[in-house]
């Protein structure tokens, strides 16, 4: 495989040609946060958490899907990510009634790290809880 270089952050780092951004950042020590990336998984960028902003791209693009290529200028940890990454969180928040004290994964769950990351203790959109059905 081809060696890659790219400037993230303002720091040269290399990955390899065929990784997506996400994989270049994560080789190289620069956390970037996911909720929908798994392994074993195809990754499609539904979270939205893993965005960054790349030189010639308009608006944020997700990490996980971006093809890494020679000299693309990336950043991962600006304002307008953070603000943007917040406000994904709370729109998943108020999809569902996510009430972390009585769930059984609290203390073990992605979703609520990200919550602590954030520093969330309230959400600006209506809840939205959709009447489900129960499964066995």
């Amino acid at each position: 495989m081809k060696e890659l270089t790219l400037n993230i952050n303002g720091r040269q780092v290399k990955g390899k040609e065929g990784d997506t951004v996400l994989q270049v950042c994560q080789s190289n020590g620069i956390d970037i946060p996911t909720l929908c990336h798994l392994e074993g998984l195809t990754d499609i960028g539904a979270c939205r958490l893993c965005v960054v902003e790349i030189g010639q791209e308009k608006k944020p693009v997700p990490s996980c899907t971006y093809p890494a290529r020679e000299g693309l200028i990336i950043k991962t940890d600006t304002d307008r990510l953070e603000k943007y990454r917040r406000q994904m969180l709370e729109l998943l928040f108020a999809e569902r009634n996510h009430y972390c004290m009585f769930c059984e994964m609290s203390g073990d769950c992605e979703l609520q790290k990200l919550a602590y990351r954030y520093q969330m203790d309230h959400i600006r959109y209506p809840y939205a809880f959709p009447s489900l059905p129960w499964t066995h």
